[in-house]
Protein backbone atom coordinates (compact mmCIF):
# COMPACT_ATOMS: atom_id res chain seq x y z
CA UNK A 1 0.00 0.00 0.00
CA UNK A 2 0.96 3.26 -0.60
CA UNK A 3 1.44 5.93 1.94
CA UNK A 4 1.83 10.38 1.60
CA UNK A 5 3.75 11.91 4.44
CA UNK A 6 2.67 15.48 4.27
CA UNK A 7 4.68 16.54 7.07
CA UNK A 8 8.05 14.94 6.39
CA UNK A 9 7.20 15.26 2.78
CA UNK A 10 8.39 11.83 1.36
CA UNK A 11 6.31 9.88 -0.52
CA UNK A 12 6.70 5.76 -0.01
CA UNK A 13 5.76 2.17 -1.47
CA UNK A 14 5.75 -0.25 1.21
CA UNK A 15 5.41 -3.00 -1.43
CA UNK A 16 8.10 -1.43 -4.02
CA UNK A 17 9.60 -5.08 -4.61
CA UNK A 18 6.53 -6.97 -6.39
CA UNK A 19 6.87 -4.63 -9.21
CA UNK A 20 8.79 -2.10 -9.04
CA UNK A 21 8.78 -0.95 -13.19
CA UNK A 22 4.99 -0.45 -12.35
CA UNK A 23 6.27 2.17 -9.36
CA UNK A 24 8.09 3.93 -11.30
CA UNK A 25 5.15 4.30 -14.04
CA UNK A 26 3.24 5.11 -11.44
CA UNK A 27 6.02 7.57 -9.76
CA UNK A 28 6.05 8.99 -13.28
CA UNK A 29 2.81 9.89 -14.13
CA UNK A 30 1.45 10.76 -10.88
CA UNK A 31 4.06 12.10 -8.50
CA UNK A 32 6.64 14.48 -10.98
CA UNK A 33 5.10 17.73 -11.32
CA UNK A 34 7.28 18.60 -14.41
CA UNK A 35 5.62 15.84 -15.96
CA UNK A 36 2.48 16.47 -15.29
CA UNK A 37 2.41 19.74 -16.19
CA UNK A 38 4.00 18.48 -19.59
CA UNK A 39 0.88 16.15 -19.82
CA UNK A 40 3.66 13.14 -20.79
CA UNK A 41 2.38 9.84 -19.74
CA UNK A 42 4.34 6.47 -19.41
CA UNK A 43 2.45 4.25 -21.30
CA UNK A 44 4.43 0.66 -21.04
CA UNK A 45 7.30 -0.03 -18.74
CA UNK A 46 9.54 -3.15 -17.94
CA UNK A 47 12.92 -3.55 -16.55
CA UNK A 48 15.25 -1.78 -19.00
CA UNK A 49 12.62 -0.44 -21.34
CA UNK A 50 9.96 2.59 -21.25
CA UNK A 51 7.63 4.35 -23.63
CA UNK A 52 5.83 7.13 -23.36
CA UNK A 53 3.24 9.28 -25.00
CA UNK A 54 2.39 13.29 -25.41
CA UNK A 55 -0.30 15.07 -27.56
CA UNK A 56 1.75 18.21 -29.16
CA UNK A 57 -0.07 21.48 -30.28
CA UNK A 58 0.54 25.17 -31.66
CA UNK A 59 2.22 26.06 -27.56
CA UNK A 60 4.60 23.51 -28.26
CA UNK A 61 6.16 24.93 -31.66
CA UNK A 62 8.63 27.06 -32.01
CA UNK A 63 8.69 30.07 -34.77
CA UNK A 64 8.24 27.68 -37.57
CA UNK A 65 5.44 26.68 -36.11
CA UNK A 66 6.67 22.60 -35.81
CA UNK A 67 7.72 21.26 -32.51
CA UNK A 68 10.54 23.16 -30.28
CA UNK A 69 13.88 21.42 -30.00
CA UNK A 70 13.56 21.49 -26.52
CA UNK A 71 10.22 19.27 -26.55
CA UNK A 72 12.16 16.72 -28.26
CA UNK A 73 15.19 16.62 -25.75
CA UNK A 74 12.78 16.91 -22.63
CA UNK A 75 10.94 13.64 -24.25
CA UNK A 76 13.99 11.66 -24.94
CA UNK A 77 15.71 12.57 -21.51
CA UNK A 78 12.45 11.42 -20.08
CA UNK A 79 11.87 8.38 -21.85
CA UNK A 80 15.81 6.90 -21.25
CA UNK A 81 15.55 8.15 -17.53
CA UNK A 82 12.27 6.17 -17.00
CA UNK A 83 13.97 3.15 -18.36
CA UNK A 84 16.93 3.14 -16.69
CA UNK A 85 14.98 4.15 -13.04
CA UNK A 86 13.80 0.38 -13.24
CA UNK A 87 17.10 -1.03 -13.01
CA UNK A 88 16.74 0.83 -9.11
CA UNK A 89 18.87 3.58 -9.61
CA UNK A 90 18.62 7.16 -8.48
CA UNK A 91 20.37 9.11 -10.89
CA UNK A 92 21.24 12.39 -12.72
CA UNK A 93 21.68 12.99 -16.53
CA UNK A 94 25.36 13.81 -17.65
CA UNK A 95 25.19 14.14 -21.64
CA UNK A 96 22.27 13.76 -23.83
CA UNK A 97 23.09 13.79 -27.79
CA UNK A 98 19.55 14.03 -29.46
CA UNK A 99 19.49 13.74 -33.19
CA UNK A 100 16.45 15.41 -35.10
CA UNK A 101 15.64 13.55 -38.33
CA UNK A 102 12.16 15.03 -39.09
CA UNK A 103 10.19 18.16 -38.02
CA UNK A 104 7.48 17.19 -35.97
CA UNK A 105 4.39 19.20 -37.68
CA UNK A 106 1.66 20.32 -35.02
CA UNK A 107 -0.73 19.22 -34.08
CA UNK A 108 0.17 15.48 -33.56
CA UNK A 109 0.66 12.86 -30.69
CA UNK A 110 4.42 11.21 -30.26
CA UNK A 111 5.44 8.50 -28.73
CA UNK A 112 9.05 7.77 -27.24
CA UNK A 113 10.90 4.68 -26.90
CA UNK A 114 14.10 4.20 -24.31
CA UNK A 115 15.96 1.44 -23.41
CA UNK A 116 18.69 0.66 -20.97
CA UNK A 117 21.82 0.04 -23.06
CA UNK A 118 24.91 -0.54 -20.93
CA UNK A 119 26.35 0.44 -17.55
CA UNK A 120 28.68 0.30 -14.68
CA UNK A 121 28.75 0.61 -10.99
CA UNK A 122 28.72 4.48 -11.46
CA UNK A 123 27.55 5.56 -15.34
CA UNK A 124 24.63 4.25 -17.44
CA UNK A 125 24.07 4.43 -21.13
CA UNK A 126 20.88 4.61 -22.62
CA UNK A 127 19.24 5.42 -25.93
CA UNK A 128 15.77 6.27 -27.12
CA UNK A 129 13.92 7.06 -30.23
CA UNK A 130 10.53 9.02 -31.07
CA UNK A 131 7.93 8.78 -34.41
CA UNK A 132 5.25 10.98 -34.82
CA UNK A 133 1.93 10.29 -34.89
CA UNK A 134 2.44 8.39 -38.60
CA UNK A 135 5.06 6.31 -36.94
CA UNK A 136 7.79 8.29 -38.81
CA UNK A 137 10.74 8.45 -37.23
CA UNK A 138 11.24 12.01 -36.12
CA UNK A 139 14.34 12.01 -33.79
CA UNK A 140 16.78 10.19 -31.70
CA UNK A 141 18.90 9.92 -28.67
CA UNK A 142 21.75 8.88 -26.47
CA UNK A 143 22.36 9.40 -22.70
CA UNK A 144 24.50 8.83 -20.16
CA UNK A 145 23.37 9.12 -16.91
CA UNK A 146 25.61 9.01 -13.33
CA UNK A 147 24.29 7.04 -10.77
CA UNK A 148 24.10 8.91 -7.56
CA UNK A 149 22.64 5.79 -5.53
CA UNK A 150 20.07 2.87 -4.85
CA UNK A 151 16.67 3.65 -5.78
CA UNK A 152 14.56 2.87 -2.71
CA UNK A 153 11.16 4.61 -3.40
CA UNK A 154 11.68 7.32 -1.21
CA UNK A 155 11.48 11.17 -2.81
CA UNK A 156 10.93 14.35 -1.43
CA UNK A 157 7.14 15.80 -2.90
CA UNK A 158 7.20 19.06 -5.02
CA UNK A 159 4.16 19.45 -5.45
Amino acid sequence: SKRLNNREGIFMNEQLNQNWPEFIKHLFNEKVPFLKWMEIKVTHIREGYAQLEMTVDSKHGNTSNILHGGITATLMDTVIGASLRTLKYKMVTLELTTLYHKPVTLPNKLTATGEFVTGGKTILHGKAELKDQNGQLVASAKAIYYITGDDDGVYPINS
